[in-house]
């Protein structure tokens, strides 16, 4: 199924970023203004929603939910929003690759 609204674009591409990051996980999608829901086996869990207007930022990513409520952050851009779930989740960064020239 190819996606068409904007939301269910941005569910796909969590999904395949939670897949290749291997974070046993499901995504669902939410009620607005939500737009996924997060949750791992481990017990995690994750709400990203779309910012209401006129705020300075694109999403929020609430942490936890009901009675253990972990905060949120809010994120300016697509890679905001995966920096803050790579940081909720504990994945690992890995090793940055670095470009130089070799002068031998």
């Amino acid at each position: 199924m190819v996606p068409r609204t904007p939301d269910e674009r941005v569910r796909a591409f969590l999904l395949e970023t939670l897949a290749l990051w291997q974070v046993d996980a499901t995504l669902e999608p939410a009620e607005a203004p939500g737009v996924a829901c997060v949750r791992t086996r481990a017990g995690a869990s994750l709400r990203i929603e779309r910012a209401a207007p006129p705020a300075p930022f694109r999403w929020i990513v609430r942490i936890g939910e009901g009675d253990a409520p972990g905060g949120e952050r809010p994120c300016a851009s697509l890679v905001g929003l995966l920096n803050a779930l790579q940081r909720a989740l504990g994945v690992e960064r890995g090793r940055p690759i670095r470009i130089a020239r070799d002068d031998r």
